[in-house]
């Protein structure tokens, strides 16, 4: 699962930034043709540009969510490991042998 995540947020990670920089272009653009433009044409330009927005905006909530569920995952396996370790450390100290032992593994 942690390969997994990891492997979603880097590909959404590339996405925003490809959908980052193709907006920075639009919106430049749509900056320096103001003036030229007919109410329509920047409605038109005005929603591109939102629309580009809101799929950014999707994309890094994604990665949010994704990010999340992996530290909750990573947690939980540190979680268990410090159970076990505390579970092994208690018996070695009673004297338990190595085959009492493997049963925590």
């Amino acid at each position: 699962q942690v390969q997994k995540c990891t492997s979603e947020i880097r590909t959404l990670g590339i996405k925003c930034d490809e959908l980052n920089s193709v907006s920075y272009y639009v919106k430049t653009a749509f900056m320096k043709a103001l003036k030229k433009m007919n109410k329509e044409q920047k409605n038109k330009h005005y929603k591109e540009i939102n629309e580009m927005f809101d799929e950014l905006e999707k994309m890094t909530r994604k990665k949010v969510k994704l990010a999340t569920q992996l530290y909750d995952s990573v947690d939980e396996d540190i979680s268990a490991m410090d159970k076990t370790t505390k579970r092994l450390e208690a018996g070695s100290r009673r004297g338990h042998n190595d085959e009492e032992l493997s049963r925590f593994r």
